[in-house]
């Protein structure tokens, strides 16, 4: 039986090496298929980072009294 595909090899000889063929990453295959969507950037206004600003200072602030009676 002739079957190209099997090799026989000395069970001492260090094995050879298989070529990796390049397959395209998942990013590359969606966009080479058209089935890719983009994200559309957000732009943020001025409004709502004066919003987050007055967050962060209310965090910021110190939870404990400064004139504890322990």
């Amino acid at each position: 039986m002739h079957n190209p595909s099997l090799k026989q090899t000395p069970r001492y000889e260090p094995a050879g090496v298989i070529p990796l063929e390049h397959q395209p990453s998942l990013l590359e295959w969606l966009a080479a298929e058209n089935r890719i969507i983009y994200r559309e950037k957000d732009e943020k206004s001025p409004l709502d980072m004066e919003d987050n600003n007055d967050l962060l200072d209310e965090e910021l602030d110190d939870p404990f009294e400064k004139d504890d009676d322990d």
